[in-house]
C-alpha cells in the first residue's frame, strides 16, 4: 500500500513512484514527498503530501 511506509516511520519520505492510467495503460512517474502533521503533543493527526509529474523531465 502507498504511503504505508510513512505511516510505519512517522518521518518524511521523498522518492519517485510509479504509476499506470487504467484507461489507456500509460505510464507517468511522480516526485512525492510525504510528511506527518502534528498536534502539539506531537501526535502524528494526519498526513501532507505533494505529488509533481516528473514524466516528461530532461
Amino acid at each position: 500500500m502507498k504511503g504505508r511506509y510513512f505511516s510505519l516511520r512517522g518521518t518524511s519520505v521523498a522518492r519517485d513512484e510509479r504509476d499506470i492510467i487504467k484507461e489507456s495503460g500509460e505510464e507517468r512517474v511522480y516526485f512525492t514527498i510525504k510528511s506527518p502533521l502534528r498536534e502539539a503533543s506531537g501526535t502524528i493527526v494526519g498526513m501532507c503530501g505533494l505529488s509533481i509529474d516528473i514524466t516528461n523531465r530532461g
